[in-house]
């Protein structure tokens, strides 16, 4: 995991994608910024499922109980 340019870059399985700031903000209510000097941390923050369907875009929970939301990603390049 990678947090760059408003982006974070995330792999999942054997595919690496990249999911906007603003989208961990809007659906997650957290802020990758606030753990750009501990990514660790930032981690342990939520989890996120790939999906092959299609769809560009990832399940990702808060914590271990929230709802999963769906965050759009663009493949990394």
């Amino acid at each position: 995991m990678e947090l760059e340019r408003g982006e974070v870059e995330l792999t999942c399985g054997n595919r690496v994608v990249d999911v906007s700031w603003s989208q961990f903000r809007r659906q997650l209510n957290l802020d990758p910024g606030q753990y750009k000097r501990d990514l660790r941390s930032f981690d342990r923050q939520f989890r996120c499922i790939y999906e092959p369907r299609g769809r560009k875009e990832l399940l990702c929970q808060r914590g271990r109980n929230g709802e999963f939301a769906r965050l759009p990603f663009r493949d990394d390049d």
